[in-house]
C-alpha cells in the first residue's frame, strides 16, 4: 500500500518514470484492489503504453467499486 500511495504522489506531481515501478510493484503485491489497478493503468497510459493500460483498467474495473471507477472507464475507453 504504501509503494501505491508514493507512487501515485509521483505520478500526480508529473515524475511517471519514478512512479511506475513502484505502482507495478503495488499491483503485484495487491492484484485485488482495483484502486491499485486504476493507479498503474493510468501511468502505463501516460507512458504510452496503450496494452498495459488497458489490461490494468480491465482489471480495476472487474474489482469492488473505487472513487475513480468513471476516470478509468473513460481512460479505458479511449485505449480500446
Amino acid at each position: 500500500a504504501a509503494a501505491d500511495t508514493f507512487g501515485w504522489i509521483l505520478y500526480q506531481q508529473g515524475a511517471i518514470d519514478r512512479a511506475v515501478p513502484l505502482l507495478e510493484q503495488a499491483a503485484r503485491s495487491l492484484p485485488g484492489v482495483s484502486e491499485v489497478q486504476y493507479h498503474v493503468g493510468a501511468a502505463y497510459l501516460k507512458q504510452g503504453k496503450r496494452a498495459e493500460a488497458r489490461q490494468a483498467l480491465e482489471r480495476a474495473l472487474k474489482g469492488q467499486t473505487f472513487a475513480e471507477a468513471d476516470k478509468a472507464r473513460k481512460m479505458l475507453d479511449s485505449v480500446r
